[in-house]
C-alpha cells in the first residue's frame, strides 16, 4: 500500500531531478534556482507562523521559535537536530 503512495511521487522527483541537473550551469539554471531562495523563506516562515499560531503557543514557544531562527541566521552551519534538542530541552527544563 505504500508503495501506491510513494512510488509515483519519487518516479516524478527523479526524472525532475535527473532533467534538473542537465541544466546545471546555464543561466536559466542559476536564475531560477535564485528566484526560488525567497519563496522557500518565504513558505518556511508561512508554515511556522501557521503552526505556532493553529495551536495555543505560548511565549515560550515563540521566544524558542525565534532563537532558533536568530541561531540559524547567525551560525548556518549549526545542525538543526542540535537546535531541535536544545528547544527541547528548554521546554522540558520549563515544564519539568
Amino acid at each position: 500500500m505504500t508503495v501506491v503512495f510513494f512510488l509515483p511521487s519519487s518516479l516524478l522527483v527523479y526524472g525532475a531531478a535527473h532533467v534538473w541537473n542537465r541544466w546545471r550551469g546555464s543561466p536559466l539554471h542559476s536564475a531560477v534556482e535564485a528566484g526560488f531562495a525567497p519563496i522557500a523563506v518565504g513558505l518556511i516562515g508561512a508554515g511556522a507562523l501557521a503552526i505556532l499560531e493553529s495551536e495555543s503557543a505560548g511565549p515560550l514557544a515563540w521566544a524558542t521559535a525565534l532563537a532558533v531562527a536568530a541561531c540559524r541566521i547567525w551560525r548556518p552551519n549549526v545542525h538543526p537536530l542540535v537546535l531541535l534538542g536544545l528547544g527541547a530541552a528548554a521546554f522540558a527544563a520549563v515544564r519539568g
